[in-house]
């Protein structure tokens, strides 16, 4: 699954889009304004395949930032029909997120939810 995580992770920062919008990802909830955070958990694996929920979190200072973030987001990592993301990552759906606003910070927190199917190298 790390393996996956990087993968996933490379693709984001090379969307020079949505790096004008959030400047960093990190693993970690941060309070810093423009930036991106990310949670990762196994969902199921058979020791071919496994599933996972890739959470995405864009902080900007304006809504239509935010919302910029996450679609640019999907740009990326969105899987059609039968077209893989990378070798070992076979499909990429969103499957859920929400909106808010930080009224002590005045941001705008995007978050998208991401189901990725992918192969296991055991």
């Amino acid at each position: 699954m790390y393996s996956v995580i990087v993968s996933i992770l490379g693709k984001l920062n090379a969307n020079a889009n949505l790096k004008a919008l959030c400047s960093i990802i990190t693993p970690f909830s941060t309070d810093e304004v423009n930036t991106a955070y990310y949670k990762a958990v196994k969902l199921a694996s058979d020791a071919v395949t496994g599933q996972m929920r890739f959470e995405l979190t864009a902080i900007c200072s304006s809504y239509p930032n935010s919302i910029k973030a996450i679609a640019e987001a999907e740009k990326t990592l969105l899987t059609l029909g039968d077209n893989q993301l990378s070798d070992d990552i076979l499909t990429v759906t969103r499957n859920g997120g929400a909106s808010m606003k930080n009224e002590e910070t005045q941001t705008y927190h995007e978050t998208a939810m991401f189901t990725i199917t992918y192969k296991e190298r055991m």
